[in-house]
């Protein structure tokens, strides 16, 4: 027998990465350059952004952690979930200082990844009229603000997966946000939905409400991907919006089935698109009006 000995030979480029290099005197210009782009994300029109990929199958579920993309919520596990929460303590405890979202993006990524990460980043800030904003990390930050050392966000491009760390902000320090290359499959929209969890939001269809809007059918859903659709617990939760069809939180209708073209979702209302649920193109208003609520810019009132 005849043994053949392979030697991998590794290259390590000296220059690092000529983006993570110049990332502070690029930005302004990247930035800018999607202001038009942003208009057109802004007004939910899908235009040259339309999705290669179908709406039913959400492709940052597949990782099977606690809620698909989301790794670890810590206290949050005590009362689950709380997109469109209404209640202080989360508030005070889980959203970003004055809405300032500082940030690092790994250098290992690509020139035309980064711009999607930019124009999700873009896409938020002007739904949510600046409400909230992201900027480039920078040792300035590293001081005594609002109450709070400042926490930072990484987004690392290490795994091959779409996963946010935590929901909201919890952490001093380093809070990692994993955007792999299949999490630009849709450009900028998956994304978008998981600076959405950065931000403090849950799923959709995991709103206590959702079966007057949508039935679960349990039995196409793969038994590994079957707490990705339990309700949130009543505890301190309160709507602020009616369920939203559309939003960029909801999962597409064939997301963890068992086999291609089952439904896991049954939408109730006859008049829904259902090629348009699990839409990441796109900030609905009911999804700019909870950030602009959450982080104390429009005045709310509970459902």
């Amino acid at each position: 027998m005849r043994c053949v000995q392979t030697t991998v030979v590794i290259l390590i480029l000296a220059c690092d990465s000529v983006f993570g290099r110049v990332i502070g005197t690029t930005r302004r210009k990247d930035r800018n350059n999607t202001k038009k782009q942003a208009e057109n994300m802004e007004s939910g029109e899908e235009g040259e952004y339309m999705e290669k990929y179908s709406n039913k199958v959400s492709i940052e579920a597949e990782q099977g952690q606690f809620e698909g993309d989301i790794i670890r919520p810590p206290k949050q596990t005590e009362n689950k979930k709380f997109r469109n929460v209404l209640h202080k303590y989360f508030w005070n405890s889980f959203t970003w200082d004055n809405g300032v979202i500082p940030y690092i993006l790994d250098k290992k990524y690509s020139s035309l990844e980064r711009k999607h990460i930019l124009d999700a980043m873009t896409l938020i800030e002007r739904r949510s009229k600046n409400c909230v904003r992201f900027k480039e990390y920078s040792s300035e930050m590293e001081i005594f603000f609002g109450g709070h050392w400042f926490g930072y966000l990484y987004v690392n491009r290490l795994f091959d997966t779409c996963l946010t760390q935590y929901v909201g902000f919890y952490r001093i320090g380093r809070q990692e946000l994993y955007l792999g290359a299949r999490c630009f499959r849709k450009k900028y929209g998956i994304p978008a939905h998981e600076l959405m969890h950065v931000l403090g939001f849950w799923h959709e269809h995991n709103r206590r409400d959702r079966d007057y809007y949508v039935r679960i059918n349990r039995n196409n859903i793969k038994r590994s991907k079957q707490a990705q659709y339990d309700k949130e617990y009543e505890s301190v939760i309160q709507n602020l919006t009616p369920y939203d069809y559309y939003s960029i939180m909801h999962y597409g209708v064939e997301t963890n089935a068992i086999y291609r073209g089952l439904q896991t979702i049954t939408v109730l209302d006859k008049n829904i698109d259902i090629n348009r649920i699990g839409q990441r193109s796109y900030l609905t208003d009911s999804d700019a009006f909870e950030i602009r609520c959450m982080y104390g810019c429009a005045t709310c009132t509970a459902l």
